[in-house]
């Protein structure tokens, strides 16, 4: 009933996958038939072993969900050629779509329905079973995504430690820095199982303005961001505006000054993200019928 077709690469990582997967679980959950595939670079299979075989199964699909950053408007124009309702993620470049869902209005869009804030975003599943712990020995958790695009972990870690701060490193499977590229005293955790508790039991999160920030303010974290693209730039400015964040730099370099700062405790990241877009596909099916 609903197709899936999202991003996953190298040099972006894991984030439009992570999300698909947790959207593809709720609604199985509430009866749909989910397909999820990859665009490009998964179709080659060299991450197709991530799909979980619940949702290989091919669906004859009246709703398909595209997520990607780029411009996937002949996949949209073949989608509608056969007849399904076509739903885009956080895309403002797709022509001929029939709703769009983006967690910041980055640009106008003037085509189909339109919804627009942080109430729509999506959060892993297993995030909600984490319960923050308050540990006798505070750390900062350094998790600059998947990819680590800009490879600049290691020189938080280093600016972190020269101040007296203990940071503890998370790699993502994507990254191409290596633990030996940091100091000895500096924990680094390739891919850790546990990586929501340890960003739930951290004191302070230090990430860019994908899936961890939204993950860590959901769990009432005080985050600096190193934005790593224009869109994440934007995102980070209104959030920083909001109150919601320590700090944002374009450069791996920490304000000490506000870097103590005590945040208010309420988040615009409420978890019920993917409830409400599953509301909208219902809508948008019963529309079609």
């Amino acid at each position: 009933m609903v197709k899936i077709s999202c991003d996953i690469g190298t040099n972006i990582g894991f984030g439009h996958f992570r999300r698909c997967l947790s959207l593809a679980d709720f609604l199985s959950t509430r009866g749909w038939a989910c397909q999820l595939q990859f665009l490009d670079e998964g179709d080659k299979g060299v991450f197709a072993r991530l799909i979980p075989d619940r949702h290989r199964k091919v669906v004859p699909a009246s709703i398909h969900i595209f997520d990607s950053h780029r411009d996937v408007s002949r996949l949209v124009a073949l989608a509608k050629s056969r007849g399904e309702q076509v739903v885009v993620l956080d895309n403002f470049i797709a022509d001929s779509r029939d709703v769009s869902i983006n967690v910041f209005g980055h640009e106008p869009v003037e085509i189909g329905r339109s919804f627009v804030g942080y109430e729509y975003t999506i959060l892993r599943d297993d995030i909600f079973g984490v319960v923050p712990e308050v540990l006798p020995d505070p750390y900062v958790a350094v998790c600059l995504g998947g990819a680590d695009v800009r490879g600049m972990s290691a020189v938080f870690a280093r600016q972190l430690s020269a101040h007296g701060l203990k940071p503890v490193v998370v790699l993502g499977p994507l990254s191409k820095t290596t633990p030996a590229e940091f100091p000895p005293s500096v924990r680094v955790l390739e891919s850790p199982p546990d990586f929501l508790r340890l960003v739930a039991n951290a004191d302070r999160v230090v990430c860019n303005c994908g899936g961890v920030l939204f993950e860590s303010l959901y769990l009432r974290k005080r985050c600096w961001v190193f934005p790593q693209t224009r869109y994440e730039w934007n995102i980070a400015n209104d959030l920083l505006k909001r109150g919601c964040l320590l700090g944002v730099s374009v450069k791996p370099c920490i304000d000490l000054g506000t870097f103590d700062t005590v945040l208010p405790r309420e988040s615009p990241i409420d978890g019920k993200g993917v409830a409400r877009i599953a509301e909208i596909l219902q809508r948008t099916l019963a529309g079609a019928s």
